[in-house]
């Protein structure tokens, strides 16, 4: 179960790394310019703090399964990254932007397929093993 976490939870935290420096980096001009068009409906203080969440969320995934330390905040994480892709989609949808719905579903389903894995993994872990 855990090879099965690594190999979702890593592109899933490359993902969110780079998309959360673009928001932290790229002004709104230029995120609207890039292609991003659901910034402009956004405030400045939204696009930093979804950065911001962005970030958080990468490192959830990765540090406290790499150390062993709260690891429910793996599966936490990733499961909070399905919220945030899932309020994105609602975003697009409303703005009738169906488009970009091309890369929402992807992440969701990855995020929401790490967060069931690690789940399971922890509940697995916490089985008691039976007497020999």
């Amino acid at each position: 179960m855990l090879i099965a976490y690594w190999i979702l939870a890593t592109p899933l935290a490359l993902v969110y790394v780079l998309a959360g420096i673009s928001q932290l980096a790229i002004s709104k001009a230029d995120l609207v310019a890039a292609g991003v068009a659901a910034a402009e409906a956004l405030p400045d203080v939204v696009l930093t703090a979804i950065g911001m969440l962005e970030l958080a969320g990468a490192v959830g995934l990765i540090l406290p399964m790499l150390t062993g330390v709260a690891v429910i905040l793996g599966p936490v994480s990733a499961a909070l990254l399905a919220v945030v892709q899932l309020a994105a989609a609602t975003l697009h949808l409303v703005r009738l932007e169906p488009e970009f719905l091309v890369l929402n579903a992807p992440l969701l389903l990855l995020a929401a397929a790490t967060a069931t894995v690690g789940f399971l993994g922890l509940r697995r872990r916490a089985e008691p093993v039976p007497a020999s």
